[in-house]
């Protein structure tokens, strides 16, 4: 059985051999073959690889995601100014411990503003 199975591999041996030496020796039918310069072939896979394509659209989308934020920060900062002038009227009353009522009024002209972030 073993001598069976070494004579089987000796002959799948000898036949892939010959079947290499013919095929070296027709080499001639390939003679004319050449091939392109080397940035030719790097140029061709660069532009025919998916993932290179694939990054590409991915770097694009994060480049866009990233202007959008850069965008979208503007809506958290508000500025507000209020200015008022006119005249100011304040009216106090107080009762004291005898039971008197004491009103007392002042008015200004005057000019407020304010400003916030």
């Amino acid at each position: 059985m073993y001598q069976l199975k070494s004579l089987r591999w000796a002959f799948v041996m000898a036949l892939l051999l010959a079947s290499q030496l013919a095929y070296c020796q027709g080499e001639e039918a390939n003679s004319g073959f050449s091939l392109p310069p080397l940035p030719a072939l790097i140029d061709s896979a660069y532009q025919n690889a998916p993932a290179i394509d694939r990054l590409e659209r991915q770097q694009a989308l994060d480049q866009t995601e990233l202007d959008l934020q850069r965008l979208n920060w503007g809506k958290f900062i508000s500025l507000q100014g209020t200015a008022t002038y006119g005249n100011l009227s304040s009216l106090w009353n107080t009762e004291t411990a005898a039971g008197d009522i004491n009103q007392q009024l002042n008015t200004s002209e005057d000019l407020r503003y304010s400003i916030g972030a």
